[in-house]
């Protein structure tokens, strides 16, 4: 397997991590309080992070040595059910509200809780490489995976209402923003940043 699977392994157990630390403080406001338990987990989290950052930090010395490896994916088409942004926002809304949660649903709240479930989702994904599909998950795997998906996806409707966000808007500006940054002429094939290629 090549070296820099073991890099992105790492990065991915330091976002896990960040999720798991995040789940202490989340719903608890500027000023949390938190019981012994809680710090100790923390404290734990935390020593995890700091030995997998030297341990990236070895990997990327070595990382320097060897060539960067290419990564091509095949084109795919996929569906989606088609159910609108705003079906999504209402529905979500609506669950939110019969549980009174809005008094808990700040944004930053909701980022706490972001980041907790993109911690969950990066750690299907700390082992190995994926193929688009996921093939080599089973059933059950596959959808655990979709339920974390949906979690994040669920926060990120639920952040851009409480923010007063278009999500749909947002994304169709953005891309046509990028579209400038990133001209087809010019990237087409090529994982460069913006910045890189203009040098």
């Amino acid at each position: 397997m090549p070296q820099i699977y073991d890099c992105r392994s790492s990065i991915l157990k330091i976002v896990n991590k960040a999720g798991l630390l995040s789940t202490v403080f989340q719903w608890k406001g500027n000023h949390p309080i938190i019981n012994e338990q809680e710090i100790q987990k923390s404290q734990l989290i935390l020593n995890e992070l700091k030995s997998i950052i030297l341990e990236l930090e070895l990997q990327l010395k070595e990382e320097t040595q060897n060539s960067i490896v290419e990564f091509v994916l095949p084109d795919i088409n996929t569906k989606f059910n088609q159910l609108e942004f705003e079906d999504l926002r209402k529905l979500i809304n609506d669950w939110c509200h019969q549980r009174d949660w809005e008094q808990y649903h700040t944004p930053k709240n909701i980022v706490m809780a972001l980041i907790g479930e993109v911690g969950e989702l990066s750690e299907i994904f700390i082992d190995g490489e994926f193929q688009p599909g996921l093939p080599e998950l089973n059933q059950h795997q596959k959808h655990h995976t979709g339920e974390e998906i949906a979690d994040i996806l669920h926060n990120l409707i639920r952040l851009c209402d409480r923010c007063n966000i278009d999500i749909v808007t947002a994304i169709q500006m953005k891309i046509q923003k990028n579209s400038i940054k990133y001209p087809i002429n010019k990237v087409k094939g090529s994982s460069l940043k913006y910045d890189e290629y203009q040098k």
